[in-house]
C-alpha cells in the first residue's frame, strides 16, 4: 500500500508558501556570507560573479547527468528571451548591486531596503496579472511595509549607512521583485532546466563587470564561502522562489519573502553580533503579523 500525505500537505498554496519561506531563509544568508567573502580578500564583483558561476556549474553537472533533463533544457529554447530578461533583473541587477551594498552598509539595513522594491511587484501583480486583492490582504501588506519602515528608522539609516549603499540596495530590490513579476507574467516553469538557462545568462551578464573591475581568483578559504553562497541563496533561494511564484500569487510570495531581513538580522547577530534596535524589534513583529494577515486573506481562495 502506498503511503499518502494528508490533503493539507499537498495543497499548492501550502507548498508555495513553504517554498517562499525557505527562499527567504536561504536568501537571508547572503549578507553574512558576502561579508565573510570580503574579509577573505574578495571584492563585490568577484563575490557576485563566482556565486553565480558556481550555481551554473552545479546545475550543469545535474543537467548533463540526465538525458531527460538535457532534453527538457533544449526544449526551453522558445522561452529564452523572457528567461534572459528575468536573469538580467533577478541575477545581474540583484547580485551586482546588492553585493556592492553589503560592502557599504550594515547587513540588516541592506536586506530590508532590498524589499522596498516589492511595492512594484504588488501593484503590477494586481493591475496586470489580475491577482486577487482584498481588505485583509491589503492590511497585511501595509503592516509589512510599516514594519520595514520601523526597522530602518530604528537603525538611524542616514547616519549609519553609506548613501551609495542605500541606492544600490534599492536598485537591487527593484530588480529582484520585477524578476518575480515577469517570471509569473510569462508563465515560466520552475525546475532545474529553466534555472540552468537563468544562471547561464546571469554568468554572462556578471562576467562583464568582473573582467573589467576584478578578476580575483578565490583561494581555498574563499571557496568555502562561495560554496555556501552557491548552495544556499543562489541555487536554493531561486529554486524555491520560482516554485513559489508558480503555485501562489506573486504578491503573496513577495510578502512572505519579506521575512528575509529577519533571517539576515538573526545570522548577522550570530556571526557579527549585530542586533536590531528596540524599534527594529517592533518592526520585525509587524512584518510577522503582516505575513500571517496576508495568509489569512488567502484562506478560502482556490488552491
Amino acid at each position: 500500500m502506498k503511503a499518502t500525505l494528508p490533503a493539507p500537505f499537498v495543497r499548492p498554496v501550502l507548498v508555495g508558501t513553504l517554498a517562499a519561506l525557505a527562499a527567504a531563509m536561504f536568501n537571508g544568508t547572503v549578507g553574512v556570507l558576502s561579508r565573510l567573502g570580503f574579509e577573505l580578500a574578495m571584492d563585490s564583483h568577484a563575490v557576485a560573479f563566482w556565486r553565480c558561476f558556481g550555481a551554473f556549474a552545479l546545475l550543469t553537472l545535474l543537467i548533463v547527468a540526465s538525458p531527460a533533463r538535457r532534453a527538457r533544457t533544449v526544449a526551453l529554447r522558445p522561452d529564452l528571451p523572457p528567461i534572459a530578461l528575468c536573469s538580467f533583473l533577478g541575477v545581474f541587477t540583484l547580485y551586482h548591486f546588492e553585493t556592492m551594498a553589503f560592502a557599504l552598509a550594515p547587513v540588516p539595513i541592506v536586506a530590508m531596503l532590498v524589499f522596498a522594491g516589492g511595492v512594484v511587484t504588488i501593484l503590477l501583480s494586481v493591475v496586470v496579472l489580475k491577482e486577487s486583492m482584498n481588505a485583509v490582504k491589503g492590511f497585511g501588506i501595509a503592516m509589512v511595509f510599516v514594519g520595514a519602515f520601523l526597522i530602518l528608522m530604528g537603525h538611524d539609516l542616514p547616519l549609519e549607512a553609506d548613501f551609495r549603499g542605500v541606492i544600490f540596495a534599492l536598485i537591487a530590490g527593484t530588480g529582484y521583485w520585477l524578476f518575480i513579476f515577469f517570471w509569473k507574467y510569462f508563465r515560466l516553469p520552475s525546475g532545474l532546466e529553466p534555472l540552468w538557462w537563468f544562471f547561464l545568462f546571469g554568468t554572462l551578464y556578471l562576467a562583464v563587470p568582473f573582467l573589467i573591475e576584478s578578476r580575483v581568483i578565490p583561494d581555498s578559504g574563499a571557496l568555502l564561502v562561495l560554496a555556501a553562497l552557491v548552495l544556499l541563496p543562489s541555487f536554493g533561494g531561486f529554486f524555491c522562489t520560482t516554485l513559489a511564484v508558480r503555485l501562489v500569487d506573486a504578491h503573496r510570495v513577495q510578502v512572505i519573502e519579506t521575512s528575509e531581513p529577519l533571517f539576515s538580522a538573526f545570522f548577522a547577530f550570530l556571526l557579527f553580533g549585530e542586533m536590531l534596535s528596540g524599534l527594529g524589534m517592533v518592526g520585525a513583529a509587524a512584518i510577522i503579523g503582516g505575513m500571517l494577515t496576508v495568509a489569512a486573506g488567502d484562506r478560502g481562495a482556490p488552491a
